[in-house]
């Protein structure tokens, strides 16, 4: 139904199987529904297995902006493998926010109107993530995008976003590794006081740019990156952007 919600208060456990997988979908293809959303509180947790979202979008509900396809607030902990969001129309496909811990494995969205994946505020562990867009109407998508998070990120593919294939902003703290960027604006954006560490095995391919380091918040300071020597990449920095040629002797900490 168009605009039909599932709000679920508490924790949660959808834990379908590779061969009842759990559907969650419009009864239209050509309209969308509302939202499915998981609001907990500080000893919750969210365990979803094998799920598959089609064509979700976002509602306002009690006054409550709930901005995901999937919306997750409020959890001790947060483990998701093997999730598929398709063709979401609101601000995110999977938006988390103040987690202690969050876990993503096997994760895959496509045509996200705006942000695929949003996280504000978890330590975050991501495994086998591919966010791909191929929409040519919205100028200000990102792949993946990081608020006040620490987070590893390891075999992620990002391709065809057309703002940031990863955004790093407000004191978020990053390493990458083993990850494909490809086709996107700009691959990697490192602002407002974050830091990226790129370790071994990354592809950056036919973005404008790979690599952005700025300020954009007035409260907050440019980025900093580290890699090794070796590491190749177009990147472009303001005059308070940090840059580090050494992953053995830096490490990303808050400031």
């Amino acid at each position: 139904a168009n605009k039909s919600s599932i709000i679920i208060y508490g924790s949660l456990e959808a834990e379908g199987t590779n061969d009842a997988k759990i559907y969650i979908k419009s009864n239209d293809n050509n309209k969308t529904f509302g939202t499915f959303a998981v609001i907990g509180g500080p000893t919750k947790t969210v365990s979803i297995k094998h799920l598959e979202i089609e064509n979700p979008s976002e509602k306002i509900i009690n006054g409550k902006y709930l901005q995901g396809g999937l919306s997750l607030y409020n959890f001790d902990k947060v483990s998701i493998n093997d999730l598929k969001i398709k063709n979401s129309e609101g601000e995110d496909g999977l938006n988390i926010k103040n987690a202690n811990s969050c876990t993503l494995t096997n994760v895959f969205i496509q045509n996200a109107k705006f942000d695929a994946i949003d996280i504000d505020n978890c330590n975050t562990k991501a495994n086998n993530i591919i966010l791909e867009n191929f929409n040519t109407k919205d100028d200000n998508g990102d792949g993946l995008d990081f608020y006040f998070s620490k987070a590893s990120l390891k075999n992620i593919t990002i391709k065809g976003f057309n703002d940031k294939g990863i955004s790093i902003g407000e004191n978020s703290l990053v390493d990458i590794t083993e990850s494909f960027i490809k086709s996107n604006k700009i691959g990697t954006a490192i602002k407002d006081d974050s830091c990226l560490k790129l370790l071994s095995k990354n592809n950056y391919q036919n973005n404008e740019i790979d690599i952005s380091i700025y300020n954009k918040k007035k409260d907050y300071g440019s980025g900093t990156l580290i890699l090794n020597k070796n590491q190749t990449f177009n990147i472009k920095t303001d005059t308070k952007g940090k840059i580090k040629y050494d992953i053995n002797n830096n490490n990303c900490s808050r400031i």
